[in-house]
């Protein structure tokens, strides 16, 4: 089982899955999660029991980097803790209702994946920057980088309540597509799982991991604030 707490409610249970498997080229890793991401000491409960759940799904190499590129999104925003800061909350507003389902210590259950899928998308279109939503909100977004790095605000958000719920919401997504037995390459949940990916590299590029080395004294008066990056004009990939 994994735990975790969201907000002031106890703890939570989820029931783990069934280990499920996509075809993996040879290139994918025996492991879901390879060195340095195994389960480290200097994680936070909420992010090692999330590993655990997450290892059993065998969900191919994107589903693997999405892992690994969650927990350096995690520690570069200092892994939060305090599940009642809401600055680190994700808004709620188009939340799909698995993930208030869940926070009443139910197991969600995706009983349409094509349902699901509409309503996941919405939430996470709707927490992008504006540069990213084109007309009609269509999907995947643009991958645009905004002139302003303070419109990553709305997405740039660590801890139990932040990215992690969407990131847990979508792996309730791809393990009921997997346990239907219904594709997965070139499928709008490998769109998701690679925008997620895109996002979380996007919005903390020049935040530096203060967990791997310490600050040194002139960082902050050469650079100013880590978390900032200077403007720019908006710039699509």
């Amino acid at each position: 089982m994994v735990r975790r707490t969201l907000t002031s409610s106890p703890s939570l249970t989820l029931l783990t899955p069934r280990t499920l498997t996509i075809p993996q080229d040879d290139s994918a890793p025996s492991n879901v999660l390879p060195p340095p991401y195994n389960l480290q000491g200097d994680l936070p409960s909420y992010v090692t029991d999330a590993l655990k759940y997450f290892e059993l799904i065998n969900g191919g190499v994107r589903w693997s980097e999405l892992v690994k590129v969650w927990v350096d999104f995690e520690r570069k925003l200092g892994c939060p803790t305090n599940p009642q800061d809401r600055r680190h909350w994700l808004s709620a507003k188009e939340r799909p209702e698995e993930i208030k389902i869940w926070s009443y210590e139910k197991l969600p259950r995706v009983k349409s994946t094509q349902q699901y899928a509409v309503g996941w998308k919405r939430w996470w279109i709707s927490l992008q920057p504006p540069s990213r939503i084109g007309y009609m909100n269509t999907w995947p977004p643009a991958r645009c980088q905004p002139a302003e790095d303070e419109e990553w605000d709305s997405v740039r958000r660590g801890g139990p309540n932040g990215m992690f719920l969407a990131v847990i919401s979508l792996a309730w997504w791809l393990w009921a597509a997997l346990d239907a037995g219904e594709p997965v390459a070139g499928s709008e949940i490998e769109q998701a799982i690679d925008d997620i990916v895109w996002v979380c590299q996007s919005c903390t590029t020049t935040i530096v991991d203060m967990r791997k080395r310490p600050a040194e004294p002139d960082d902050q008066s050469e650079t100013g604030d880590a978390t900032k990056r200077p403007k720019r004009a908006c710039r699509c990939t």
